[in-house]
């Protein structure tokens, strides 16, 4: 299994995220949610080729993958 790495952006942005469902729907939702999202990501480490290649999107040389 492969480790997960956010990149800062990525974190940043998952943080903003979390703010802005807090704010407009509170923590419950907040939580609900952000887990679902990170559920997805986690899932990448024990499915490795679950997420779209930055490579065939990009058309640069890397093994990240990305989901949807």
């Amino acid at each position: 299994m492969k480790k997960i790495v956010y990149s800062p952006d990525a974190a940043d942005k998952l943080r903003a995220i979390n703010r802005a469902i807090l704010i407009q729907y509170g923590s419950q939702k907040s939580k609900q949610i952000v887990g679902k999202i990170l559920k997805v990501i986690r899932g990448l480490a024990l499915h490795e080729e679950m997420g779209a290649s930055v490579s065939a999107i990009f058309g640069i040389d890397s093994e990240l993958r990305q989901t949807a």
